[in-house]
């Protein structure tokens, strides 16, 4: 009696060990996906810190870095599950750069951007 007890109690553990797990695959999944919210925006910015550019968020990288001071225009925001802010840059000629984490963007006025794509583009020509 005492050995079908000690079996019973462990096929009862390893079964709500199973419910637990199945229980918290929704949990992991909503932890896992990768874009939480999405918000379209418009505003301009200079790159702060030297920063990487990715094709897709958290994705693969591309052998680009914004370097700091290069003028950009954000048109998208994303909030990752890590808490991570994601903008979708752009250039002043409206061609996409990539996405650049937003730590690493510092807001700016049209003026500020401006000057800083006469300093970084246009007087290295002349």
């Amino acid at each position: 009696m005492k050995g079908v007890m000690k079996t019973v109690a462990r096929y009862s553990a390893v079964l709500l060990c199973i419910l637990v797990l199945v229980s918290l695959v929704p949990e992991i999944y909503r932890a896992t996906k990768k874009e939480v919210v999405c918000k379209k925006i418009n505003y301009t910015g200079i790159v702060d810190k030297r920063a990487k550019i990715y094709t897709e968020i958290g994705g693969s990288c591309e052998e680009k870095r914004a370097e700091k001071g290069t003028p950009l225009i954000v048109r998208e925001e994303r909030a990752t599950a890590d808490n991570r802010i994601w903008v979708l840059a752009y250039t002043s000629d409206d061609s996409r750069i990539g996405w650049i984490e937003r730590e690493n963007i510092k807001k700016s006025t049209w003026r500020l951007a401006s000057r800083a794509f006469l300093l970084k583009v246009v007087l290295p020509f002349h």
